[in-house]
């Protein structure tokens, strides 16, 4: 008997074995979760399955075996061992716990509204959330295994939120960047923390200081300081953008300094900690503005172009000039939206001429119970940061 369709294997070994419990390990990261379906297979013949129930460590992992047995095969380390997810359950409702009106976080200020995925329509709603169901004629494809229904709840108040998933009051909880204590982080075996990665919304960087003629194409982002803003602000929620040039930090001897836009409601906190990282040194300071875009990170015209705008309103002439150079050889206003099926040209260009650089783009935490953490994986944690729609201030 062969494995199951659809199984992959994976670089582990049977460490050892107590009764049902087989515990799992590899030198490396597994690619396991808790629910996931393991076969056991000696010389191509299934000889056991079982049922991950607990991943101690990113390199260990717990099974309960759930057919047949592996001691009387006697030499494990030549059992080859294939995992594959769950199959999904039926699921008619949802509950969604989503940051309310009331929580800015500390990027921008949002007055949220609810972004409906594809065949929902509003069946009910309140101050406090939204009841969603799935039109008739909509199906939910194996891609997209959303729900029949989804309850929607806004809290105003982050502890409020983690009370809820904790107890159970919820199947899925999405929060803002940072803002997820460091208990949900890592949480009980009850709960499961995936990130969430939203499809709009980039942190870049620009270099304002005018100082001597320097090569614009040199310009890097000091790392120490890309490296705090993401662990001591962020906690870790903030991804590089995909392409990113690489960061360095400026010359030793070359003080940094580093300013946030106004919007932000928690420039001063960004500011305290980018400024521990920033050299003392006498001379010249290189300074950095941060700033956020409003722009599909799918779409390097729209963040260039995103970024123009934001140059040419914040900036004086030379600046502002540039932005509109920027603007023009892409082939629109500022203000435009515009996809590109070759991202590096508009990237180039903002980097060079504007000296600009997309630093992260956003990764909101979502905390999950065991039992929808399959059909939250199988959906898309990002689809679920993505329901929270923030208006003119979308972020």
């Amino acid at each position: 008997m062969s494995g199951a369709a659809g199984s992959q294997p994976i670089p582990a070994r049977i460490a050892w074995t107590a009764r049902d419990r087989v515990y799992l390990a590899s030198p490396d990261s597994l690619p396991l979760q808790v629910g996931d379906r393991i076969t056991f297979r000696l010389r191509g013949d299934s000889v056991a399955a079982a049922e991950v129930t607990v991943v101690v460590a990113p390199e260990m992992a717990v099974a309960r075996l759930t057919r047949g047995a592996l001691l009387p095969h006697g030499d494990l380390q030549h059992v080859e061992i294939l995992v594959e997810p769950p199959p999904l359950e039926p699921m008619y409702l949802l509950r969604v716990g989503l940051p309310g009106r009331a929580r800015s976080n500390l990027i921008f200020a949002c007055d949220p509204s609810l972004r409906p995925p594809a065949g929902y329509r509003v069946q009910g709603s309140s101050r406090r959330g939204l009841l969603l169901v799935r039109n008739s004629a909509a199906v939910a494809g194996p891609q997209r295994p959303w729900p029949d229904t989804l309850q929607v709840r806004l809290y105003d108040e982050t502890a409020d939120e983690e009370i809820a998933i904790e107890r159970g009051d919820l199947d899925v909880a999405v929060f803002w960047p940072g803002e997820l204590t460091a208990r949900l982080r890592a949480p009980p075996r009850s709960l499961v923390t995936l990130g969430g990665g939203r499809s709009r919304g980039v942190v870049a960087a620009m270099r304002t200081d005018r100082g001597p003629a320097r090569d614009s194409s040199a310009f890097v982002f000091p790392d120490r300081a890309a490296a705090a803003l993401d662990g001591a602000v962020f906690r870790g929620d903030l991804e590089r953008f995909p392409q990113a040039p690489p960061s360095a930090d400026p010359r030793p001897e070359e003080p940094a300094r580093f300013t946030v836009d106004p919007s932000f409601p928690g420039r001063r906190a960004i500011e305290r900690v980018l400024d521990l990282t920033a050299p003392r040194a006498k001379g010249q300071e290189a300074a950095f503005r941060i700033f956020y875009l409003d722009a599909p990170v799918a779409e390097p015209d729209s963040i260039a172009l995103a970024a123009a705008r934001y140059v040419r309103a914040a900036f004086p002439p030379p600046l502002a000039t540039r932005a509109d150079s920027v603007a023009a050889a892409l082939g629109a206003p500022p203000g435009a939206s515009r996809r590109s099926s070759n991202p590096t040209p508009a990237l180039d260009l903002l980097h060079d001429v504007l000296e600009v650089v997309p630093l992260f783009t956003l990764d909101c935490p979502v905390v999950c119970g065991v039992g929808a953490a399959p059909r939250v994986r199988a959906i898309g944690a990002g689809a679920f940061a993505d329901l929270i729609d923030c208006g003119g201030r979308r972020p």
